[in-house]
């Protein structure tokens, strides 16, 4: 009840003219969420779907008293997730990535374009997540009217859900002009033989995987597979959900990160993954001004070669 409590009373003053009041809670709340979020889901079975970050983005905008607080509150409020996006653009940012069960995301991405004025370099990935392969078109439509886009450029099938049927849509919308490519995407391990299946077989081009200096499975067959098949892959979970970050940091950044430009070890941890040559990009989520800088930072500069790459998982497998 304490960090309710503070969230609506900073937006109460963030209304009464404290422009700093939100900039105060906003990381530290966040944060809390996602850590709240982790532990709730370590109870879950095994094979769910949830993610943290799900869970924190639906949180976040719920957490909030909206009857204590007027429309220009709120508005702020979406105002500083904008604010996240213009400096992702402004950064070099394209892909943003969100998915129907990521609670209230897509409406706030959609806010935030607006209110950007809809940038030019926009890569608009979403999901299909339904049981029901006849449901797929409307939740993509609506999808698409919460983003306020004209079409998306990627379209992919959240953790293979009801895969086949999806992907004939899917198929058939990219021919009718309609999404620019089709994907298929998985988690933390889950099902990467039907992933690979997929992935020699049907008309597809992208693939959604986790991959991350500890989980380094999707090396072994659905990399080598990507390349082969001239597949763009998305890297998710690059952190763990922040997991790794907090473990990690419990010991010193090595003294040879300097000689690849990482200055923390979230860009250590983001440099060992893009500069695997057959990954695309990583999608670490943030809600966060200062670790979006710093996330983007990592695409500047020396990247690490393949011997660097295996002193990098070394150390930290030693960790």
């Amino acid at each position: 009840m304490t960090h309710k409590v503070d969230v609506t009373q900073a937006l109460i003053e963030l209304s009464a003219g404290d422009s700093q009041a939100l900039d105060r809670v906003l990381p530290a709340v966040y944060d809390h969420l996602h850590r709240l979020a982790e532990r709730e889901l370590r109870r879950e079975r095994v094979d769910h779907t949830l993610s943290p970050t799900a869970l924190v983005h639906e949180a976040y905008l719920k957490l909030v008293q909206l009857d204590r607080i007027s429309w220009e509150g709120r508005a702020h409020f979406f105002g500083a997730c904008a604010q996240v996006m213009r400096v992702f653009f402004a950064a070099g940012g394209r892909m943003i990535d969100s998915s129907p069960m990521y609670g209230s995301s897509q409406e706030v991405i959609g806010y935030g374009l607006r209110k950007l004025g809809k940038p030019d370099p926009l890569f608009s990935a979403d999901k299909v997540w339904l049981s029901s392969g006849a449901r797929g078109p409307a939740q993509i439509e609506t999808s698409r009217r919460r983003w306020d886009v004209p079409r998306f450029d990627l379209l992919q099938i959240h953790n293979l859900l009801s895969w086949e049927e999806h992907l004939a849509t899917l198929v058939r919308m990219k021919a009718e002009g309609r999404v620019r490519y089709v994907g298929i995407t998985t988690s933390e391990g889950r099902r990467h033989r039907d992933i690979e299946r997929i992935m020699a077989r049907e008309p597809i081009d992208f693939v959604q995987v986790t991959y991350n200096v500890l989980d380094r499975e999707v090396e072994r067959r659905i990399l080598p597979l990507a390349r082969e098949r001239g597949l763009a892959v998305i890297v998710n979970r690059p952190f763990r959900e922040g997991a790794l970050i907090r473990q990690v940091e419990r010991s010193p950044l090595p003294a040879w990160a300097a000689e690849i430009g990482c200055r923390s070890w979230a860009q250590f941890l983001l440099k060992f993954i893009i500069a695997h040559p057959d990954v695309t990009c990583a999608i670490p989520a943030t809600g966060n001004v200062a670790h979006v800088q710093e996330n983007m930072s990592v695409a500047r500069g020396m990247l690490p070669d393949a011997a660097m790459r295996a002193r990098m998982a070394e150390y930290v497998e030693a960790l």
